[in-house]
């Protein structure tokens, strides 16, 4: 029994959307019994620039009031997080184009028609699954 878990991986392929989609037609060729995909739910895919701009102000607004009610101020962490990890990413979204912009998130319905485009459909959760915490 196959399963394929993509997490936080398979935006940094939309630059290619036919090379990504060969990749999805590959895994569902393996006859998975379960695919999971994890990305954000952001549009930071946008070819125009002030569209990004404005997502990415709305999504990691969001993100960095998170941080700031788990972090204090000036622990190491935060400031490794908020440098470091959304940092970086958040500059090359909005300050890189071309072939130089790796991160490229896309909403959860361009995934889903992707996905359902080269054969897998969705399942839902279980009861018991979505009575966890």
């Amino acid at each position: 029994m196959l399963a394929v878990n993509c997490v936080l991986y398979l935006h940094r392929l939309l630059k290619n959307r036919d090379k990504l989609c060969l990749l999805v037609r590959k895994i569902k060729a393996m006859n998975p019994r379960v695919v999971t995909l994890a990305e954000r739910e952001a549009n930071h895919n946008h070819p125009i620039f002030q569209s990004r701009f404005t997502e990415a102000m709305s999504y990691y607004a969001a993100v960095f009031e998170s941080l700031e009610v788990t972090l204090p101020p000036n622990s190491r962490e935060r400031i490794e997080v908020e440098q470091v990890w959304f940092g970086r990413e958040n500059a090359n979204i909005v300050a890189a184009e071309g072939e130089n912009r790796k991160e490229r998130h896309e909403r959860y319905r361009s995934w889903e028609v992707m996905m359902r485009s080269a054969g897998f459909r969705n399942v839902a959760l279980s009861p018991y699954s979505l009575s966890k915490p």
